[in-house]
């Protein structure tokens, strides 16, 4: 089963970090405001994946590194089969 992944913020806060790039100097090296770079690491935008390849690349870890899996994602394959409901009820008078 293919289990979707989904960019993690928090990765990418501590790869910056272990580079030893500051927040401006990151946003330098993919060619992007600061502010997105503050907000990426906040969770408080998505990440398209030009920009999520262009992060792994100036902090030199692979993408897989800036990733995880999203079990929220799976939709249909986590949720748990409900039976099916019985015949309609018929409101009756007293």
């Amino acid at each position: 089963m293919i289990v979707p992944r989904t960019f993690s913020c928090p990765a990418l806060r501590t790869a910056r970090r272990s580079a030893g790039l500051t927040v401006p100097e990151l946003a330098a090296a993919v060619g992007r405001p600061q502010w997105t770079i503050y907000r990426t690491e906040q969770g408080r935008v998505p990440v398209p994946v030009d920009l999520a390849d262009a992060l792994a690349e100036a902090v030199d870890v692979g993408l897989e590194a800036l990733l995880h899996a999203d079990p929220l994602a799976l939709g249909d394959a986590l949720r748990v089969p409900m039976p099916p409901f019985p015949e309609p009820y018929r409101l009756t008078e007293l």
